[in-house]
């Protein structure tokens, strides 16, 4: 039972580990890739510009080169971002069994199917919201078309703000199931880290979530294996095997009623 549970954690805890680096390298890679991308756009353009003073003819199959490795890159790193949050849930589906503490994996995924929820409707609603407003300003008098486009903003602008508010519900959740987590394996970095992503939500700078994928990788580099209480016996007491009458001093076995010496009740 105990190498069963064992399994368990250290399996959590190694997909929990991998996830948390994947979420941590991912941005790092994403900023060079597009620093990269700077440099080689002015370096292109910098060619372009001589190219342009020298009248000579300038090869643009580098700019769709360019173009082609930074898309391959983006797919890339989306592909891996993907690849860690699903090793992030299966890995926190392992510590609430481990712990035996369901809401631990239920919190996230009640987080999830929020968030797809929200990211569906919203796209819903913005595409029948632009393809009404376009269909109603070929329809309408050109007058009308500065409303219809007004109505649109205030309709991406409730949009916004009601995804604002889904993100701070989600990373409350995603809190809880860290504090769980926390207080079920006794690691506080597991609770810095819920709290740093909640205020990431609430104030989207995207350095407060990657600090809290920190603390969180933290956390799961310091789980170990509940240790078993161990009973300790105390040591067995020696038996006397004899006893001394306490008329005479003598020794008598140690089961005697009656001296040997003297014929007293012991």
């Amino acid at each position: 039972m105990l190498g069963c549970l064992w399994m368990t954690l250290k399996t959590g805890r190694s997909l929990g580990l991998t996830a948390s680096i994947i979420t941590l390298v991912t941005p790092i890679l994403m900023v060079v890739a597009y620093a990269a991308l700077i440099i080689q756009l002015f370096s292109f353009l910098s060619s372009f510009s001589s190219g342009l003073t020298a009248g000579s003819v300038l090869n643009f199959g580098d700019l769709v080169a360019i173009s082609s490795i930074f898309q391959g890159l983006m797919a890339g790193m989306g592909i891996l971002s993907l690849a860690g949050f699903v090793l992030f849930m299966v890995a926190m589906y392992f510590l609430a069994n481990h712990y035996n503490e369901p809401r631990i994996f239920r919190n996230l995924l009640k987080a999830l199917l929020i968030n797809i929820g929200t990211v569906v409707t919203a796209i819903v609603i913005l595409v029948l919201s632009i393809f009404s407003v376009l269909g109603s300003a070929v329809l309408l008098n050109p007058a009308n078309v500065s409303s219809l486009f007004l109505n649109l903003l205030i309709v991406i602008l409730l949009v916004v703000v009601v995804c604002y508010a889904v993100s701070i519900y989600c990373g409350v959740l995603y809190k809880r199931s860290f504090d769980i987590l926390a207080a079920k394996s006794g690691v506080g970095d597991f609770r810095t880290a819920g709290l740093l992503y909640l205020i990431g939500a609430i104030l989207p700078i995207p350095i407060i979530a990657w600090i809290s994928w920190l603390f969180a990788t933290l956390g799961y580099h310091k789980l170990k294996p509940d240790q078993p209480s161990v009973v300790v016996n105390p040591p067995p007491q020696d038996t006397p095997t004899t006893k001394r009458c306490s008329n005479c001093g003598a020794e008598n076995v140690a089961d005697a009623s009656y001296c040997c010496a003297c014929g007293n009740q012991i």
